[in-house]
């Protein structure tokens, strides 16, 4: 059995979702996640995949059942994060599994799982019918502003930072001068720094605030809509970016993502993703 000790918000979850989920298949077994280091989460984060229509079984004390019952398990911590470790994917036996594991790397060969696990298990509102319809239809782009604890919380803005207005606007401009009709959609939890800091002219604009009923996984699966990105730092909005199936995408991604230097971050972002000073 593989054993994903999930850790951090949604979009974390999902990448170490993601490499168990491959692991899992590699090995002919189960997945199991394990919620106990978020049982003291300094930020209240709770399991967010089981809004997905991932594959799972979950079971917090499996780890003293096994021990219980002499079950050989292996664990294995993440080295070096943002940074692909091919041998990863050559484990085979039981393995609990320890870290962020963000790059695509660990889960390229099985993607179309991985998008059909991600879809949404609950019954869509209206609202997100209507919308998601309408943004296939048109050049619909997507920006992302994550404000939240990266803004409140000293430590996390010391380590993330956030996208300065001056990165938006670079952003905004390549995809008008590479988008015919653009169409700007701006995902925010902080609205009012959106409306003032974020300035589009002579091409349509629309907000949709994260105060709004489309929630969690709802509102990372209408981002997903869009078919070209403008992301935040963060992974939640690399996962909306990446789970997009329009093949001729644009995705334009903050550079550097951290601004704390603790880390060299090597396969965290896809190759064809275009990168802007933050």
């Amino acid at each position: 059995m593989i054993i994903v000790k999930l850790q951090g918000g949604l979009g974390n979850q999902m990448f170490q979702y993601a490499l168990g989920r491959h692991l899992a298949l590699l090995n002919n077994t189960s997945l199991i996640l394990d919620t106990s280091l978020m049982v003291n989460d300094p930020n209240n984060r709770k399991l967010g995949l089981n809004q997905f229509n991932a594959v799972y079984k979950l079971n917090i004390p499996i780890l003293q059942k096994l021990k219980k019952y002499i079950i050989p398990i292996n664990e294995v911590t993440e080295k070096k994060p943002f940074n692909f470790d091919e041998e990863i994917l050559n484990l085979r036996g039981n393995f609990v599994l320890t870290g962020s594991w963000q790059s695509e790397k660990y889960f390229t060969n099985i993607q179309d799982v991985i998008r059909q696990d991600f879809t949404i298990k609950k019954k869509l509102s209206d609202e997100f019918i209507n919308l998601s319809t309408n943004l296939k239809k048109i050049n619909s782009i997507a920006i992302h502003v994550r404000h939240s604890d990266y803004i409140t919380n000293p430590s996390a803005n010391s380590f993330h930072g956030i996208c300065s207005p001056e990165y938006y606007q670079n952003a905004i401009n390549y995809m008008i001068e590479h988008v015919s009709d653009p169409f700007f959609l701006i995902f925010s939890d902080d609205p009012q720094w959106s409306r003032e800091k974020i300035k589009i002219k002579e091409h349509p604009v629309r907000y949709i605030d994260y105060e709004n009923p489309i929630r969690d996984a709802e509102y990372i699966s209408l981002m997903s809509r869009c078919r070209h990105h403008i992301i935040a730092n963060s992974t939640f909005s690399w996962w909306w970016a990446w789970l997009c199936d329009n093949p001729k995408k644009l995705v334009i991604a903050p550079d550097p993502w951290l601004d704390s230097k603790k880390y060299e971050i090597i396969d965290l972002l896809p190759d064809n993703w275009i990168k802007i000073q933050k």
